[in-house]
Formats: structure tokens, C-alpha cells, sequence
């Protein structure tokens, strides 16, 4: 799937357009059951009509990251856009974050599990979908967050026991390894640690 914006016109439309993704994402893998979605999201402009046809430059951008970019099951995101390191840093300054406002004792490893984006092992932006189990207005885990976890634990869990072929392989030992990343910091979700 290729995801060009053409109608996002500021940074936090397309914020929000990567959070809306992360939902997404997260409910096809946890509660519907089905593969996860890859693609990529970038800015800029984009030509459709009602017969179909579709061009532009944000096409072509999206196109050419998600076939360099997304092998693994990942929406890939144009860093030209979004940098999740300012996002730690808002989230550290202004969130609820700090000790003293919050029950959980965050520090930088745990604001990265909980924005938007995050940057993968090869250098590429991607939309963090686990990240969607944190309620950001209310600075506390989703009621559902330790359902979902097992829920994606287990999904990760059957494909890497039924994917004989290598390519198949390595897009789920991916999922075990950001399943993983996401899991270890914090203390309440070390038992969905996929363990080989």
C-alpha cells in the first residue's frame, strides 16, 4: 500500500495521519487477524480524479520508499517530516512523563516506545503501531494494552512456527523484534517478551 498526502497541510495533520495508522495497524494484527500492512507516507503533491488516475510527485516518493524500504511488514515514514527524537524531547519537557506526575518511572527509552515514529535498526522511520496503546491524553496504558500484547505475541508467535520460507521468515522475526523493543523497558509488559 502506498500512502501519498496530498491533502495534509501541516505537521500535525500528518502527526495525527501517522497515529490514525498506527490504530490501524495495530487492530488488523491484534483483532482482526490478518497480515500487517507495509507502505510508506510522505508529503506533497498528488493528482486523482474519478476514472482513477493518480500522479504526482508524492506517488512516486511514496512508491519508491515503500519498494526500498518497507520489505519488512512497516509503514516507512519521510523523515523530511516528522523527526521522533523532537518528539521525545516535547513529550519529555511537556508530557506527562516526569516522575513526580506519573506512576510509571519513564526515561528517554520508554518515551521512544511511546510516540508516533521510531527509527528501525537500518536507520528507517516507521509507524511505531504499539505505540498506539498509549493514551496520550491521559498519559496511562490503554484498559486493553495487556490483551493486545498477548494478542500480538501470539499472532508473531504462530507465524514464525509456520513460515518455512526465508523471506516469510525474516518479515515475522522482524515483528518478534520490534515486539520485543517495544516490550523490554518496562516492567508490566516483560511477560510478552517473545522468547526464542
Amino acid at each position: 500500500s502506498v500512502l501519498p498526502l496530498d491533502c495534509v497541510r501541516s505537521q500535525i495533520n500528518l502527526s495525527w495521519f501517522v497515529v490514525y495508522m498506527n490504530t490501524v495497524q495495530l487492530l488488523m494484527i491484534s483483532e482482526i487477524g490478518i497480515l500487517p500492512i507495509r507502505g510508506a507516507i510522505t508529503f506533497g503533491g498528488l493528482y486523482h480524479n474519478e476514472s482513477e488516475i493518480l500522479f504526482g510527485d508524492a506517488l512516486v516518493e511514496a512508491y519508491n520508499m515503500e519498494h526500498q524500504h518497507a520489505f519488512y511488514p512497516r509503514v516507512v515514514v519521510n523523515p523530511k517530516y516528522i523527526e521522533p527524537t523532537e518528539e521525545v524531547r516535547e513529550l519529555m519537557r511537556y508530557g506527562r512523563f516526569r516522575p513526580e506526575e506519573n506512576r510509571h518511572k519513564f526515561n528517554v527509552e520508554h518515551v521512544k516506545r511511546v510516540v508516533s515514529v521510531a527509527r528501525d535498526y537500518d536507520g528507517v522511520l516507521y509507524c511505531n503501531y504499539l505505540s498506539s496503546l498509549w493514551e496520550r491524553g491521559e498519559s496511562v496504558w490503554a484498559t486493553h494494552s495487556h490483551d493486545t500484547l498477548n494478542k500480538h505475541k501470539l499472532f508473531v508467535e504462530s507465524w514464525l512456527r509456520r513460515s518455512p520460507e526465508l523471506n516469510t521468515l525474516r518479515k515475522y522475526t522482524w515483528m518478534k523484534s520490534y515486539h520485543n523493543w517495544f516490550c523490554e523497558p518496562f516492567e508490566e509488559f516483560q511477560k510478552y517478551i517473545i522468547r526464542d
